[in-house]
């Protein structure tokens, strides 16, 4: 997110912004889908594979 916040900050072209966007708002979800895992096994629950 710091990069794509950056290259908005620094007036890169619209597809850099663009790209970084997307890669962040990816490893975003990565991030709370790992989460979402981590919980529901504590809880004694499986979950589908992720995608």
């Amino acid at each position: 997110m710091r990069a794509n916040h950056q290259a908005q900050d620094e007036g890169k072209p619209a597809e850099e912004v663009e790209r970084l966007h997307l890669l962040a708002e990816s490893l975003f979800q990565v991030v709370c889908d790992y989460q979402l895992r981590v919980v529901a096994k504590a809880r004694g629950k499986d979950l589908p594979p992720p995608h």
